[in-house]
């Protein structure tokens, strides 16, 4: 694959599958690892392979962990930069505006990779038919401005896939064979298709340890269990006596098969257990979570001892010795605005915001964030973190479980900077989830930037009214002098 001019690239990872499938399974389907890395990674890839070497990746309303999974993409040598669509009618709008309107951007959705060893010409939108139909299939190359233009009016993946195959100039091109997991039934032709042809960048980056058969580090077989090429094996796999494995089975990174199971045509997500004589045929297993491409139906497996989840909850990290001095510094320069007000309990501060309620971005300052900065440099909360809430937010259908209250919470994050578009529940819940992970210190300083700009526009938003209020009272003083 060649490199090309188009040095940045949005990945689109706001709108989950169209396919309802999918829709309950832990954790979005882009960041199922298939043969040992998703579709998102293997679409970070593809960018930096065709001269990206910045990549904005838009978040949704799923609380999907991508910052866990792409990190800032220091190890492809590139930036990853992370947004939030905002929500209504006009998910990009935010976004959008940033791009430069002459430049070519690489257009990807999270879900869906370039055809392997592609390099896209210029104007080029990638299609797929359907029932005789064209459909855009997830990827584009295009200038800034017919982006801009497109994404202006476009509430859904496929809004915006018809305003891009409109858009004057642009070339429909039809790609049969590319990976995607925008359904059940294409994360699993994915996996078929990888297992046939491991070809780096888009396949399997690992020798075989035989015809067909790919182990991962650590992966332990019984004896007793029999594999069928075309296999992967992910890394510290399990795989109980008398088990059969293949052929076009994916065991992700980590699980544990159990005695007697067997799995054909399947992929299992990382962390899971598959019970005794188990059978999973054309089907996607993801902790408790179970869909049957072939019957086409997904069900949540009760009974842990027939399938259930072994990944550890995520917990929030401590701040960092750079975080605790920039509260340290924040507490200083915050103490005119400080007012006397005591700490509280943030519930009614963050509710505020969320409801648009005038002044309170500046109640929040007061009450919440710089009585905190003395926690955050004792180590106890982070500035951007998981928002602590008196009653925890319920998290979205299919989303991971982030164990908030064993973390250490923060002051802010990104759901509540997003003011009353983030009172979604969750989009609070993926602010969390987000939150959660170890930030870089870009984000943690962006953050704070943009929360300081909401506290000074609501401090000079009061003056007005707070000098008014002296003015008055100087009169009355006076005039009862006389």
């Amino acid at each position: 694959m060649s490199a090309m001019n188009v040095e940045r690239a949005l990945m689109l990872a706001c709108w989950g599958s169209a396919d309802p499938l999918l829709a309950g399974l832990d954790g979005e389907a882009a960041l199922i690892e298939v043969a040992g890395k998703s579709l998102a990674q293997r679409s970070v890839e593809q960018a930096v392979a065709l001269g990206a070497r910045r990549i904005d990746v838009v978040l949704g309303e799923r609380a999907a962990p991508y910052a866990a999974c792409l990190g800032d993409g220091e190890r492809w040598g590139c930036a990853i930069v992370y947004h939030y669509a905002a929500s209504g009618p006009h998910p990009l709008r935010s976004i959008v505006r940033q791009l430069d309107g002459g430049a070519e951007v690489l257009l990807l959705h999270a879900d869906t990779n370039l055809p392997a060893g592609y390099a896209p010409p210029p104007g080029a939108v990638g299609c797929r038919r359907d029932g005789g139909e064209t459909r855009w299939c997830g990827w584009a190359r295009v200038p800034g401005s017919a982006l801009i233009a497109c994404a202006a009016g476009a509430d859904s993946r496929q809004a915006l896939g018809r305003a891009l195959l409109a858009t004057p100039g642009v070339q429909p091109v039809v790609v049969d064979e590319h990976a995607s997991a925008a359904s059940a039934a294409d994360l699993l032709a994915t996996a078929r298709s990888l297992l046939a042809t491991p070809d780096y960048p888009i396949g399997i980056a690992r020798r075989p340890d035989a015809a067909g058969v790919w182990l991962g580090n650590g992966a332990r077989i019984h004896p007793t269990a029999t594999v069928v090429a075309p296999v992967y094996v992910g890394d510290r796999v399990l795989i109980g006596p008398a088990a059969v494995i293949g052929p076009n089975a994916v065991i992700g990174a980590r699980s544990i098969v159990d005695r007697g199971a067997v799995i054909v045509d399947s992929i299992v997500a990382p962390q899971s257990y598959v019970g005794a004589d188990i059978l999973l045929d054309r089907a996607i297993l993801d902790g408790q979570r179970l869909v049957n491409v072939a019957l086409g139906v997904d069900v949540e497996i009760a009974d842990r001892e027939l399938a259930g989840s072994i990944a550890k909850p995520q917990r929030a990290t401590a701040p960092g010795i750079v975080e605790r001095l920039l509260a340290a510094a924040l507490w200083v320069a915050g103490r005119p605005l400080r007012g006397s007000r005591r700490a509280a309990a943030p519930d009614a501060a963050v509710e505020a915001i969320y409801a648009g309620v005038p002044g309170a971005w500046l109640r929040h300052f007061r009450e919440v964030f710089h009585p905190g900065l003395g926690s955050v440099v004792a180590g106890r909360r982070r500035l951007v973190g998981p928002v602590p809430r008196a009653q925890a937010t319920a998290p979205p259908p299919g989303a991971r479980q982030i164990d908030v209250a064993a973390g250490r919470c923060g002051l802010v994050n990104e759901s509540l900077l997003q003011g009353p578009d983030g009172a979604d529940p969750a989009l609070r819940y993926a602010g969390d989830v987000l939150a959660a992970q170890k930030l870089q210190i870009g984000h943690i300083v962006g953050a704070v930037l943009r929360y300081a700009r909401m506290v000074r526009a609501d401090w000079r938003a009061q003056r007005p009214a707070q000098q008014a209020g002296a003015g008055a009272r100087f009169v009355k003083s006076s005039s009862l002098g006389g």
